[in-house]
């Protein structure tokens, strides 16, 4: 009969039990500062994925840059579109605009799709003290009639360099002074760079550029995208022009006509472009003032299925409240017929005149 061999039961000195247990606090303690590590860098990569949703990042990213023909061009100091581009629309505040160029900080310049409205040009040549520049911006003594219509804008846009340029036989010469607005409109420099008449930018419309002949007359865009010569007494159509900063996020799109670049305007929102039914009338949202909103009717006022047709005054060009007037007529007959009455306030409106002697007011 073959005897088992006893085993020994092993015993743990007290020095080993020391190492043991640093040992197993070291190992703890490796595990939290790389499991730390990683929740920290995850969260950082999350944040940076956010980010990605900046304007500039979406842009640059969905596109493709081209060195010939139509499509986004690098430059110098950023980028720019040229020709007939059909990928740079872009929707902010119920209007489409479009995208002219990125700057060397990554800010974005867009212009009005269409014209947004049409001015006499002004008094001086300059454009720095011009009806369009006024009615464009709200600074100093400009009316800022287009700047009031987007809700908080300072929140999006930054300052937009220009300078007042001449475009000459040769080419264009260009000035050493710059200026910049919070919402400006086309410059000579923009419009060229673009293409001019082969570009996104001829909408067959007439509108204002920035900028001179070498008789120091003003520019327009014709019809057919051809630049010519305006005087201070004609009266064409103005685009906005402004920059947004590459803080401001896209919400989605791809950039086409059918699915523009949406802004992200949080609660920042308005109504202007919209349109708005009362009773059996349409209306179309021509101003947002903290919630209070001007409408235009779209369309003409009706008797008896036609079109109304009715005399301003019998005897002055002036807006006046008296019998057979116009302003007699709205603010009492017809004013009267309103279902609506209780949803409509008085309101402030201007009243200027146009004329050779006494200025555009």
């Amino acid at each position: 009969m073959v005897k088992k061999k006893k085993t020994r039961r092993k015993t743990f000195r007290k020095g080993e039990y020391i190492f043991n247990f640093l040992s197993l606090i070291l190992l703890i303690g490796i595990g939290i500062y790389f499991g730390y590590r990683s929740y920290h860098y995850y969260g950082l990569l999350n944040i940076k994925a956010k980010e990605d949703h900046s304007i500039t990042n979406i842009i640059l990213s969905s596109q493709k840059l081209t060195k010939s023909g139509d499509g986004l061009h690098q430059s110098d100091d950023g980028y720019y579109y040229k020709g007939d581009v059909t990928n740079n629309y872009i929707k902010f505040a119920n209007r489409i605009y479009r995208i002219v160029s990125i700057d060397s900080d990554r800010n974005v310049k867009v212009v009005s799709d269409d014209i947004v409205g049409t001015i006499l040009y002004g008094e001086s040549e300059k454009y720095r003290s011009s009806n369009v520049r006024s009615f464009l911006n709200l600074d100093g003594e400009n009316t800022g009639v287009y700047y009031s219509t987007i809700p908080n804008p300072d929140r999006f846009f930054t300052n937009t360099t220009y300078s007042e340029d001449k475009l000459l036989d040769k080419g264009v010469d260009y000035s050493d002074k710059n200026y910049e607005d919070k919402i400006t409109t086309l410059t000579i420099d923009d419009y060229i760079k673009a293409g001019g008449k082969k570009s996104y930018l001829n909408i067959g419309k007439y509108f204002w550029l920035i900028g001179f002949d070498s008789d120091e007359n003003n520019l327009f865009v014709g019809l057919d995208g051809g630049v010519g010569t305006g005087y201070l007494t004609d009266s064409y159509g103005v685009r906005a022009v402004f920059s947004f900063q590459d803080s401001t996020n896209i919400l989605s799109g791809n950039g086409t006509k059918d699915d523009p670049f949406v802004i992200d305007q949080g609660q920042d929102t308005n109504y202007v472009g919209n349109y708005v039914k009362l009773g059996s009338d349409n209306y179309f949202v021509s101003e947002d003032h903290d919630g209070v909103l001007k409408l235009i009717m779209n369309g003409y006022l009706q008797e008896n299925g036609q079109d109304l047709v009715y005399h301003y005054s019998t005897s002055t060009s002036y807006y006046e409240d008296k019998r057979k007037h116009l302003c007699n007529y709205l603010n009492h007959h017809y004013y009267d017929t309103l279902s609506y009455q209780s949803v409509i306030q008085d309101s402030n409106f201007l009243l200027g005149e146009i004329s050779t002697d006494t200025g555009y007011s």
